[in-house]
């Protein structure tokens, strides 16, 4: 089979390699998957640089999460099926035209599903979920505001605090407000505010701006103060003394 490899730890530009390996077998409550999409997360790019908590022994195929068909299974596996439509995660493996998945850690995909949805599916809504129901314990009519809100776990994050009855704010730097809102942006080089088609708010932050953990403070409370709200503040980022929660 073809994967992505790496013998040293670096830039993937600099250290991955198309090669041919030999394919996995799976052992007792795993199986083996065709790949047909695959998630590219931020701890992806970690462990390649060898920056991740978890360094695993080189060579190694890195990626996290792929959706794809079961064609193998190993011994134990009671619930899936040779031809089953699966998503799954692994520390490592998914950058290949196979990997291998625990069962236990494997699930169906419903027929609605694009492959690209699952692949990219699982990691970032995971870790949304984990952040706002278990850690922040979100309730209906709390202000969730989401700094990051064009990426993986940024946009997962606005869709679940959606879904639970939150008021979703998504602050995005310039790049990420034009990959989501297109030619909507407003051109102001400062801290601007508007609405989308659905009123969900929204902040444009310059670079510099969007780094900074005190003025995403002062825009939440401009924000929330407007809406005429004071819900604490949920968002992956430090706490700070005498300030809203977050995460």
């Amino acid at each position: 089979m073809k994967a992505w490899t790496l013998g040293e730890f670096g830039p993937h530009q600099e250290v991955l390699q198309w090669q041919e390996i030999p394919a996995p077998e799976p052992s007792p409550g795993q199986v083996r998957i065709r790949v047909g999409a695959t998630g590219i997360n931020f701890p992806d790019l970690l462990c390649i640089e060898g920056k991740y908590q978890v360094k695993p022994p080189l060579p190694f195929t890195p990626g996290m999460e792929a959706m794809g068909v079961v064609e193998t299974v190993g011994s134990d596996c009671r619930l899936l099926k040779v031809g089953d439509r699966v998503i799954g995660s692994a520390t490592v493996g998914a950058f290949a035209e196979v990997m291998l998945l625990d069962e236990s850690s494997s699930y169906r995909i419903p027929d609605a599903m694009t492959d690209e949805d699952a692949g990219g599916f699982l990691v970032t809504h995971q870790t949304s979920y984990f952040a706002l129901v278990h850690r922040a314990q979100l309730q209906p009519e709390e202000v969730l505001l989401v700094h990051g809100g064009a990426g993986g776990v940024g946009t997962t994050a606005i869709q679940l605090g959606k879904i639970l009855g939150a008021t979703a704010i998504a602050a995005l730097a310039a790049v990420g407000a034009k990959w989501m809102l297109g030619s909507n942006v407003p051109r102001h080089e400062g801290m601007v505010a508007g609405l989308l088609g659905d009123s969900m708010p929204w902040l444009v932050q310059p670079a510099l701006a969007a780094s900074t953990a005190f003025i995403f403070g002062v825009v939440y409370l401009a924000v929330t103060s407007r809406l005429g709200v004071g819900a604490p503040l949920r968002q992956l980022l430090g706490r700070r003394p005498n300030s809203p929660d977050s995460l």
